[in-house]
């Protein structure tokens, strides 16, 4: 039997930031079996919320994104349909991890903190953004622009959150107080409170073109890469693997991956 999602991972329970948020089977969800196998084989990163006419009333279309948890920062890019998540520790100034998502090539990490193909890492990662995401767009349904600017609302934490193919949900009813702040056009300071005032999150939101993190001249070989693709099983107990990008195994570079991408369009 064929497999489309080459590397999905086993269901494993995490902890982001405040609640509670358990990974369940794929059909435990709020969301139909259809609109989920659209989701997944259209390599997905942001689903937002059910009903949503774009994910997260448009706040998941930043450029780039920082999540300050104290003793680590999140870093988030996106740009050419690419995500990348970089963790900083402040304290040893130090990158813990880089983790990248190609839709229809792969997943990327480099060696620290990822020794397998596992998408559990990445996955973590947009989760954590996703909670601030769907705070936003729960918050400021009218999207990012100057109107949203200098609020403060109340709002409910959604139950279920969706990144790639990861899924997270909490039993909880958690209430947050969302801060905007305007610093130039599509660009925001948010700060995230509970109701007794401590900080749950903060950092920028942006939807500034820059340079990407990752250029086309990036060498592979610094990276674990993990190809998308089949995995098959034959009559005989055999087991396969076909790549979604042919001849993947000979590129050099991350402009090979993109450019075997646009010969595909």
């Amino acid at each position: 039997m064929a497999s489309p999602s080459g590397y999905r991972a086993t269901f494993v329970t995490f902890v982001i930031v405040a609640a509670i948020l358990v990974w369940r089977p794929l059909h435990a969800s709020e969301w139909t079996e259809d609109e989920m196998i659209v989701r997944l084989l259209g390599h997905t990163h942001h689903w937002g919320q059910k009903g949503q006419a774009i994910p997260n009333n448009g706040w998941s279309d930043y450029k780039r994104m920082t999540l300050d948890l104290g003793a680590k920062v999140n870093i988030y890019h996106q740009s050419r349909g690419e995500f990348f998540a970089a963790v900083y520790i402040k304290d040893k100034d130090d990158i813990e991890l880089l983790a990248m998502s190609i839709p229809r090539a792969g997943i990327f990490y480099t060696s620290l903190g990822a020794l397998n193909c596992s998408p559990d890492r990445i996955e973590y990662l947009g989760l954590m953004a996703e909670t601030v995401l769907s705070l936003l767009g729960t918050a400021f349904p009218e999207g990012p622009g100057p109107q949203a600017a200098g609020g403060s609302v109340r709002v409910k934490q959604p139950s279920e959150l969706r990144f790639m193919g990861g899924f997270a949900s909490t039993k909880r009813e958690v209430w947050h107080r969302v801060e905007l702040i305007y610093q130039a056009p599509l660009k925001f300071r948010y700060t995230i409170s509970y109701d007794d005032g401590t900080t749950h999150s903060q950092g920028e939101w942006e939807a500034i073109e820059g340079p990407f993190d990752v250029p086309d001249e990036e060498p592979l070989s610094n990276w674990l890469s993990c190809w998308a693709g089949t995995h098959s099983t034959g009559k005989d107990g055999s087991h396969s693997f076909k790549p979604d990008l042919k001849d993947s195994g000979g590129f050099k570079t991350f402009g090979d991956v993109r450019q075997a991408l646009r010969t595909l369009r």
